[in-house]
């Protein structure tokens, strides 16, 4: 029987975790946005797509397939067998991404001159990159085991630790750097430092795991590899279709377009991180029901998600459609104003982008990885085939339709898919009312932007701040009744998600 409680408690302090680390990313940028050159905002930015590209050969596929075996070998107490997949994934991960980084370091003057044009201070930006990226490999690898052993708590300290580092060396550096080196020379010695400590704490956190001996069987390696092969094609697609649009847009326009473009995608990107600390969650939880071949408990769980997420997602993904020059300015101050509408396409782009997030990691913790590979892979045909096409007609706006209308296909060929395993019980009717109910809440919050103006303390952020929050509680009083008249919102349904997590079995998740 699943510890509800334990779940419920754990997801609280992962999102706690969660937003103060995005508190911190979020000041990050705006403190590169003001001190940096366009040019080396976007250059910085730009080369994590760059690099995002060469993370999946670097891990080839291993971090899926380490949750779902962890799992797996956690269920049936085999301890030795965690620990060699623990040595193994953090020595194959990183022996790659040294080859990795050499290869492109060998290849650095061609990469900087034919897509970068050697803009800005490429050479040195590219050269310290590198070295992030490796030392990234530990950190990321290190978080995998923390959230394989249901310790998301642990894996998003490890995130909210990282994000002040950066952002307090970042603050420093600023005195004592040149301006364009401290982005990359801050992330490097900030990751550098929250690996060492990660590695430390779960080696004392789970020394049981480490007494037992190796497992020397050449079955652990061939099941862990074949999933993670079969991840290989999926997970290029999957990084290729969150990359190839910036990469796309430094080739066809330049690092200028570049900055507009993350700038409206980084603020977007809020959005979905209110769903990805909850996937840290439900992932595990994914593959132990499935290992335990419960999969009607499984199946209750899905249909709840999908069921009832719109309701939370939908009202701040309409605040920032509404508010998108308010947000851009708040974030990233005067300059920006091409990112606005950037931001207004992505506000909704993003929802697509949470759904499927939960739809691939249902696929994997099913055991259908080839199939998630080919789905990815159908998508990002689409994805690359739009960007040419509209990048080129219109810039960063182009690359926001493109990506809107390649996510939309992937989110439908998943469902068809998993139809195939998981009951899925989609309640139209109370979906639709949930859109409407949100078009009152745009309309509402359109209406109050133009013709009231509440507060005057002389600084316009601030304004924003409480005119903003006053118009959002007032857009969320009508969207919240909305819900009521319609009967989305019952009683009952409040009582259920109320007491959801001291109930036994399934009996809320039904119910709802």
């Amino acid at each position: 029987m699943l510890d509800y409680k334990k779940i419920a408690r754990d997801t609280v302090i992962v999102y706690l975790f969660s937003y103060i680390a995005i508190f911190f990313s979020y000041f990050t940028r705006a403190l590169y946005a003001r001190k940096l050159d366009i040019v080396d905002y976007g250059l910085f930015f730009g080369l994590f797509s760059i690099f995002l590209i060469f993370t999946f050969l670097r891990d080839w596929g291993l971090g899926s397939a380490t949750i779902f075996y962890t799992r797996k070998y956690i269920v049936k107490k085999d301890f030795s067998k965690v620990k060699t997949l623990y040595f193994l994934s953090h020595g194959f991960t990183f022996i790659m991404s040294l080859i990795i980084a050499v290869i492109l370091f060998l290849v650095k003057e061609i990469i900087i001159t034919a897509v970068y044009r050697n803009e800005g201070h490429i050479s040195f930006i590219f050269n310290v990159f590198i070295l992030f990226w490796i030392m990234e490999t530990v950190y990321k690898t290190n978080n995998v085991f923390f959230e394989s052993f249901h310790e998301q708590r642990q894996s998003r300290f490890n995130e909210l630790l990282l994000r002040i580092l950066i952002f307090v060396l970042s603050y420093l550096g600023f005195s004592y750097l040149h301006v364009y080196e401290v982005p990359v020379v801050v992330y490097l010695l900030a990751t550098i430092a929250v690996s060492l400590f990660s590695i430390v704490w779960f080696y004392f956190k789970h020394n049981d795991v480490f007494r037992a001996p190796f497992y020397l069987g050449k079955d652990l390696f061939k099941e862990v590899f074949k999933y993670g092969s079969y991840m290989i094609l999926g997970g290029i697609s999957a990084v290729l279709l969150l990359s190839v649009d910036t990469f796309l847009i430094q080739v066809i326009v330049g690092a200028e377009e570049v900055g507009y473009y993350v700038s409206g995608l980084s603020a977007a990107q809020i959005l979905p991180l209110v769903l990805l600390q909850l996937t840290f969650i439900i992932t595990p939880l994914f593959a132990k029901l499935w290992h335990e071949n419960n999969v009607s408990e499984l199946s209750n769980i899905v249909n709840f998600l999908f069921n009832n997420l719109l309701i939370f997602i939908l009202p701040l993904a309409a605040f920032f459609f509404v508010f998108a020059p308010n947000v851009i300015f708040f974030i990233f101050g005067a300059g920006f104003e091409s990112s606005e509408i950037i931001l207004q396409i992505f506000c909704f782009v993003m929802i697509v982008k949470m759904t499927n997030q939960i739809l691939e990691q249902l696929m994997l913790a099913t055991g259908q990885p080839g199939k998630s590979s080919i789905i990815t892979l159908s998508g990002l045909v689409v994805n690359i085939i739009l960007n040419v096409i509209l990048i080129s007609l219109y810039g960063g706006l182009g690359a926001a339709v493109a990506t809107g209308i390649s996510f939309s296909l992937i989110m439908v060929l998943f469902i068809t898919m998993l139809r195939k395993t998981i009951k899925f019980k989609f309640l139209f009717l109370d979906n639709l009312k949930v859109l409407i109910s949100t078009f009152f809440f745009i309309g509402v919050g359109f209406l109050m932007k133009e013709r009231i103006a509440i507060f005057d303390f002389g600084n316009i952020n601030i304004n924003f701040l409480i005119n903003g929050g006053f118009i959002f509680l007032l857009s969320l009083a009508v969207y919240v009744g909305s819900l009521f008249f319609f009967g989305v919102i019952t009683k009952e349904k409040i009582k259920l998600i109320k007491n959801l997590f001291s109930l036994k079995g399934i009996k809320g998740f039904r119910d709802l």
